[in-house]
């Protein structure tokens, strides 16, 4: 009896709970997990910090450590920094927060100075992947919301992905007050709303990265840079494809930024018109808050909308707009007078 069950139980699948699946996972990266910075995220700060996030969003694994040596698994409790320094990566994961509409999957940090973000960001998904060269999958809301309202994060990590999915930065810097330099955005091939609201709020940058795209998505660089008040110069936008919502609000409430003077001038380098939803302070055309714009390039004629009645329009600013000078218009003519 014994020899029968030990053969059935030798050669009987063995089926592993979600949770035993993840530890014998850890178990095995346990000796090949990163022993430099150079394949992992890197939090760093003159004193010492927390990070934690309320709900965990990624859907592999993600692990920390204090001093590259020693490793643990991260479920997104709070963790503490040893000497300023703090190190996470993963394996097996195609997102990291995943929350295309709110930010219940946001990251945490906290800290009495500032707290800087090094490394490829993409270590977070795979490291192993991202050591052969490779670019890992993201899923539609990879980063979204991740770093939202961290206002002691000074700098961010690099975003070297080219391809990119639906929502994934969107909103991943959202009132980041701290951040004074934004990464490059070396993406050409774009997902709708990728870059929906990533920088807004973020009140110290004052410069924009370049936007390199031709071919534009749905939603591409609506609301980008809204309400970025140090931002003094815009990038060029080469752009020759456009679609619905690609610039909405793009730089409303940017109200350091001069929009076209001798010193900074926003065109399509194809020398097509400007889509209207690029200005940021005239309500009709999305031009919200930028009272420094000082004169509007052509655009193009109004599309059908679907709205039967006229729909709700912000509230209205003063704008230098106001004082432009128009030509007389002709008089209308006068209904004759019955007899």
């Amino acid at each position: 009896t014994m020899n029968f069950l030990t053969k059935t139980l030798s050669l009987s699948p063995v089926r592993l709970t979600p949770r035993c699946a993840l530890l014998l996972r850890v178990t095995a990266h346990a000796a090949a997990l990163p022993t430099d910075e150079s394949q992992v995220l890197t939090f760093s700060s003159d004193s010492e910090f927390t990070l934690s996030t309320a709900h965990n969003g990624w859907d592999g694994a993600l692990y920390f450590s204090t001093d590259l040596k020693s490793w643990a698994t991260w479920d997104g409790t709070q963790i503490s920094s040893s000497n300023g320094k703090l190190y996470l990566c993963g394996t097996g994961n195609t997102k990291i927060t995943g929350d295309v509409d709110y930010n219940d999957y946001k990251w945490s940090l906290s800290g009495s100075q500032g707290i800087a973000c090094n490394g490829n960001i993409e270590n977070l998904l795979d490291y192993e992947a991202v050591a052969r060269g490779e670019h890992p999958y993201m899923a539609d809301g990879c980063y979204s919301y991740m770093f939202s309202d961290c206002t002691s994060l000074t700098s961010a990590p690099s975003l070297p992905a080219t391809t990119l999915a639906g929502w994934c930065y969107s909103k991943m810097f959202y009132s980041c007050t701290g951040l004074t330099s934004a990464p490059s955005l070396p993406a050409t091939t774009l997902a709708d709303f990728c870059y929906s609201g990533m920088f807004w709020g973020c009140t110290g940058l004052t410069s924009a990265p370049s936007l390199p795209a031709t071919t534009l998505v749905r939603g591409s660089y609506s609301q980008m840079f809204s309400d970025c008040t140090g931002l003094t110069s815009a990038p060029s936008l080469p752009a020759t494809t456009l679609a619905e919502e690609c610039y909405n609000w793009m730089f409303s409430g940017c109200t350091s930024l001069i929009i076209s003077d001798k010193r900074q001038t926003i065109t399509p380098t194809s020398g097509g018109s400007l889509p209207s939803e690029i200005l940021v302070n005239c309500p009709m055309v999305g031009t919200n808050l930028c009272y420094h714009i000082q004169e509007v390039p052509s655009l193009p004629p109004p599309k059908p909308t679907r709205y039967t009645t006229s729909p709700l329009l912000p509230r209205q600013h003063p704008s230098p707009l106001s004082k432009l000078r128009l030509p007389p218009s002709s008089p209308r003519p006068t209904q004759p007078t019955a007899a």
